[in-house]
């Protein structure tokens, strides 16, 4: 519900070009994650609760290490595969480097996406269905129901990312 009044203020808010740079720019990042999570979200959670359901809760706790310092290293390899490539896309997507700015800072909210990505699904694995789901809620309560009192203190359009950036990383 978030994300839907995120839309309709920002629509309202700014002209079209600005809306398309947005969705663009979400779709860009959205898309990199996925190729970047590399299945090991799912597999994760695969893991963990086959290891969980046979009680070897000794294998648990290094499985998890083990998904999390991969996950650090594929939002790593996230983050630094779209600050090369920020320069094409920007080229591709927008016909300009008008946007390349807000690409690269896309960057950081890139990494955390990756992170808390895979660390929910590893959350899912434990059982911890509650838990998942209120992080979830706060990721995107702060991620997109600050965006709005942000815009109306001041209407640059920087602070869309920067906004969702402080919800992605107050997990």
């Amino acid at each position: 519900m978030s994300q839907e009044a995120y839309y309709i203020f920002i629509i309202h808010f700014y002209n079209t070009e600005i809306v398309g740079v947005f969705s663009i720019l979400n779709t860009i990042a959205f898309l990199i994650r996925t190729v970047f999570s590399l299945g090991l979200r799912h597999g994760a959670q695969h893991f963990i609760t086959c290891h969980l359901g046979r009680e070897e809760d000794g294998i648990i706790r290094p499985l998890f290490r083990k998904f999390a310092a991969e996950d650090f290293l594929l939002a790593s390899a996230a983050f630094t595969a779209l600050w090369f490539l920020s320069p094409p896309f920007t080229l591709l997507f927008f016909h300009s480097y008008a946007y390349l700015d807000y690409l690269r800072l896309m960057d950081v909210e890139l990494f955390t996406i990756v992170i808390n990505n895979i660390l929910f699904y590893m959350l899912l694995g434990l059982q911890s269905f509650r838990t998942n789901e209120i992080l979830n809620i706060f990721n995107y309560a702060l991620g997109y129901d600050l965006i709005i009192p942000s815009l109306l203190v001041n209407s640059n359009p920087i602070r869309i990312i920067f906004t969702q950036v402080v919800g992605y990383f107050a997990i």
